[in-house]
């Protein structure tokens, strides 16, 4: 199967995308529903539009032969600047546990050379170790693993130097 990361240059897609991602990540932290009865993506919560707005970000869909698996969005983390970050990654559930999202995820790590920054929840153990299996093949040297307190909640964070094999994309 092949795994593409395409640059999403409008934020419609990933918005109606972001419902789903935020249903799964409801299970770990209290999302409230709307009173409509879905999740909102709440823009002064989530920073989605920093995405299309800001330097250095970059929204990615991420396909798997050719139709939307999920997305990523990488950009500079907030209080080190000069760390590449993963602000959120999603894939669908039918992508899920067959590869995809690993090697997506190792895509998109390959598109900035230096210091990055994932975070994970601790409790989400699927999400600690998908990381866990895509970040020690990708780094370069030693992965800084340290727990911290990211607005209100407590994660693993995880810093390391990854060397870039598609720069700019």
């Amino acid at each position: 199967m092949k795994i593409t990361l395409e640059r999403e240059t409008g934020a419609t897609f990933i918005t109606g995308l972001f419902h789903y991602y935020l249903y799964e990540l409801s299970v770990y932290v209290d999302i409230p529903l709307s009173d409509r009865g879905h999740f909102e993506v709440d823009d002064s919560v989530t920073g989605l539009s920093d995405y299309w707005s800001k330097p250095n970000h970059h929204a990615y869909l991420i396909r798997a032969d050719g139709q939307v698996a999920g997305f990523v969005l990488l950009r500079p983390y907030p209080h080190e600047p000069d760390r590449m970050e993963v602000g959120q990654f999603y894939v669908l559930a039918k992508y899920q546990r067959n590869g995809i999202g690993g090697r997506a995820a190792a895509a998109a790590i390959a598109t900035h050379s230096g210091n990055w920054l994932v975070r994970v929840l601790p409790q989400n153990h699927r999400a600690v170790a998908f990381w866990q299996s895509v970040i020690e093949p990708n780094a370069e040297g030693a992965v800084e693993v340290t727990t911290e307190l990211y607005n209100g909640h407590l994660m693993n964070f995880y810093r390391f130097c990854a060397q870039n094999t598609k720069e700019g994309s």
